[in-house]
């Protein structure tokens, strides 16, 4: 028998969606959504099960240690949570901080960002998603009873973050802006369904060139998204901030488009 052998040239469309789509029976379906993510010469994607440490190129850390005992790879964090029965104990400001290197995932791309972590303990001030601004590990947004609003941070950004001060476990999108005010102008909304607060949790944001952003939790959202039309497409960092408490990051995993979406 002979063997057929490789074509000379591969085709032009090899490992884009423009090949993926010209299959009819994965169209519009579940399948079709995982097929996509393989389209590496239409999607950059980066994914780090943290299997081999912390790579230095890669992410900027800080109270976040490797569990080298993980055979599967994980991310702990080493700034204990706050007794609350001790009244005039200090919350441990230093914060736990998981930020990429580069800031290269822009808006006009529709970048999405997801980790997979387990909350151990407590009412932790926590955020997940993307800034284009770094600020200097402390949290962008900031919350009371009644009013959310930003922190020093003047560039945009979109998270999903846990605020303690509302409840012991309420949930929210936010969205800002240059043109944000600073004082109670950033968007909310509350997240259906909410995460738990025990064991493993999937969490996902993504952004687009309008301005949305919507989260996922373990693969599920309300299909509502919050929006701010003056949000910058300047390149964003991926960013994971906690202010304190007891947790683990199983891994991460980010895409984009690789050019602009027109």
């Amino acid at each position: 028998m002979v063997e057929q052998a490789l074509p000379a040239h591969p085709p032009k469309d090899h490992l884009t969606r423009k090949l993926l789509r010209r299959y009819a029976p994965v169209s519009g379906t579940p399948l079709e959504s995982l097929l996509e993510t393989l389209c590496t010469d239409s999607i950059y994607s980066l994914t780090d099960d943290f299997d081999e440490g912390l790579d230095p190129y890669k992410w900027v850390t800080k109270n976040l240690i490797w569990n080298d005992y993980d055979i599967n790879g994980s991310l702990s964090s080493e700034v204990a949570e706050r007794d609350p029965d001790i009244a005039d104990e200090p919350d441990d400001e230093s914060g736990v901080l998981l930020r990429s290197r580069l800031a290269g995932w822009v808006l006009p791309r529709r970048p999405f960002f997801q980790a997979r972590i387990q909350f151990s303990a407590g009412n932790i001030p926590f955020e997940f998603g993307f800034t284009s601004e770094d600020p200097n590990t402390s949290l962008i947004v900031n919350t009371d009873s009644s009013s959310t609003w930003r922190s020093n941070v003047r560039g945009s950004f979109g998270l999903l973050f846990r605020d303690p001060n509302f409840n012991s476990n309420s949930w929210a999108v936010i969205v800002g802006s240059p043109a944000t005010s600073s004082s109670g102008g950033t968007s909310r909304l509350a997240v259906t369904p909410a995460p738990t607060v025990s064991g493993f949790m999937s969490l996902a944001v993504g952004m687009n060139e309008q301005g949305e952003v919507r989260a996922w939790v373990n693969g599920q959202h309300d299909n509502v998204f919050v929006r701010d039309t003056a949000i910058v497409a300047a390149p964003h960092y991926l960013w994971l901030y906690a202010k304190r408490g007891a947790f683990q990051i199983d891994y991460v995993h980010a895409r984009q488009e690789r050019n602009d979406i027109a």
